[in-house]
């Protein structure tokens, strides 16, 4: 078109996906790791991007990494946090009280790969957030961080999770003095799986192939559906 220049539309990029990981706990035994509890968690917008290859630490299809319930004084991850003696280890931290990049700044400096943040709801905190719908997820965001502050993060991940798994996860490392190790899936890929099988299922159990005739002509490629 004579007196105009073709314009590039940039292509719409999205950060930090998926949004959504599976999180598989296990109970350290001497004969080996128990799955005790499948849970949803939404990653952060910030910090690692677990849809990136990495080959260590909190990552997708990855090694199985302690997950380390801190002090009780230290459990909001709003100060310093303590350094465990593992190695290799993510936290397990209540949300409110502060920031979201603040927890998880302390948990980069304790030395942690991650954080698995747990939905509390306390009412007679600074700042009340309100309790979230049950089963509700939200995605940690860190808005007021600069640039340099968000890259010295981006290599430690934070997933959040709702108040009832962060209660069982809690139990079986206080009460019943077990060791627990967390798995990070891909949770749409086994949601999709697990609901393509149950579709399959279905259409086996409620249909049949068949062959009718309608006189003299054979109707074919017929499909008889039972009534539900």
């Amino acid at each position: 078109m004579e007196g105009y220049l073709p314009v590039a539309t940039a292509e719409r990029t999205e950060d930090h996906l998926p949004s959504q990981v599976l999180l598989r706990f296990a109970s350290e035994h001497v004969t080996g790791s128990q799955v005790f509890l499948h849970a949803l968690g939404a990653t952060a917008t910030f910090g690692r991007d677990f849809g990136s290859t990495h080959s260590a630490g909190l990552v997708l299809d990855g090694q199985p990494i302690r997950v380390v319930l801190p002090p009780a004084t230290e459990r909001s991850g709003c100060g310093a946090l303590t350094r465990p003696s593992e190695t290799e280890f993510v936290l397990l931290l209540d949300r409110g009280g502060c920031l979201f990049s603040d927890k998880l700044q302390h948990a980069a400096q304790a030395g942690a790969a991650g954080v698995i943040l747990i939905e509390k709801h306390d009412p007679l905190a600074p700042g009340n957030h309100g309790p979230l719908p049950e089963g509700a997820l939200i995605r940690p965001s860190a808005e007021d961080c600069s640039p340099g502050e968000l890259d010295a993060l981006k290599d430690t991940g934070m997933v959040f999770t709702t108040e009832q798994v962060g209660e069982i996860v809690k139990r079986t490392i206080e009460l019943e003095g077990r060791n627990v190790v967390v798995e990070l899936k891909t949770a749409e890929t086994d949601m999709r799986d697990t609901a393509g099988s149950e579709r399959k299922r279905e259409e086996g159990a409620k249909s049949r192939e068949g062959r009718m005739a309608l006189g003299q002509w054979e109707i074919w490629n017929l499909k008889i559906v039972e009534a539900i």
